[in-house]
């Protein structure tokens, strides 16, 4: 089943490679500027996308934890550049199979944000970006947080060569979770006798803070490779700490198409035993 889904999510990025890459002029390229994407590691890059430019990022990533299996494709980003230091974010968690049950598919929750480049890099200051955003829970009861759940953080990075670059994110996330149904006794109204029901437990919003760290290596002018890790502490819960590591290479097919592969593991019990993905960005116009 695993193979299958990425047997045709190659497919299907196999057709946005071919869609999207057409002759590229320089001026246009010059323009537009370098290809930047904030996949596939987790570290969001402080770069904006230029103005009148739609940069789309999406891809498919299959997940194990504790003996549970889950892919999670079609997950996008669409980066809409509005002008020098800003852009419109408009996301979909894609749909969610998870193999341990036969059951279909489950579309996730959209997300809308921007990210506001906030200044230069200049000597040990680093370049720096907002993001903020909230998820819309479109998607399906099995999956969606029935929230707007709001996100904020920041995003730094240092040259520190010209094929190494270092990245860094920290940041909140509030998140709605639904508690377990309370179980209690009532007098039926059709019987003189008392029946067990359920009460609809309340919902409770969750927040956590939220870190990554990344190293970026060009290996060529095409071909790049990173080594990351991040995590998760939740700020109003009782809940764990998890922290992970990850790795991935990507490589730029056309100056506006790139395609990558990722991978990690958990570094704790609190995060996902291991994971490992793979994508396609692409801007337009070239």
């Amino acid at each position: 089943m695993f193979f299958r889904n990425l047997t045709l999510m190659t497919v299907i990025l196999g057709a946005g490679v071919t869609l999207s890459a057409l002759p590229v002029s320089a001026e246009e390229a010059v323009e537009a500027g370098e290809l930047v994407t904030d996949r596939p590691d987790q570290t969001e890059s402080p770069v904006v996308v230029a103005p009148g430019h739609v940069q789309i990022e999406t891809g498919a990533t299959y997940t194990e934890d504790e003996g549970a299996h889950a892919m999670d494709y079609f997950s996008t980003l669409v980066r809409i550049g509005l002008n020098k230091r800003l852009e419109l974010r408009l996301g979909t968690a894609g749909w969610n199979r998870g193999f341990d049950e036969d059951e279909s598919p489950h579309f996730g929750d959209a997300e809308i944000g921007g990210k506001v480049r906030l200044w230069d890099e200049d000597g040990l200051r680093p370049e720096a970006a907002l993001l903020f955003g909230a998820s819309v829970p479109i998607g399906s009861d099995e999956v969606s947080s029935n929230g707007l759940d709001p996100a904020f953080r920041f995003s730094l990075a240092h040259t520190l060569s010209e094929r190494l670059s270092f990245g860094y994110n920290f940041g909140v996330a509030w998140e709605t979770t639904q508690g377990e149904p309370t179980p209690w006794f009532e007098l039926s109204t059709t019987a003189p006798q008392f029946q067990f029901v359920e009460i609809e437990a309340d919902k409770h919003t969750l927040a956590k803070f939220e870190y990554t760290a990344t190293l970026g290596i060009g290996v060529t002018e095409r071909l790049g490779t990173f080594v990351e890790v991040f995590g998760e502490a939740p700020l109003n819960s009782n809940g764990e700490t998890a922290h992970s590591f990850d790795g991935g290479f990507t490589y730029l097919i056309r100056p506006n198409v790139q395609f990558d592969i990722s991978g990690g593991v958990g570094l704790n019990d609190a995060a996902e035993d291991w994971f490992i993905g793979m994508g396609l960005s692409f801007r337009l116009p070239k």
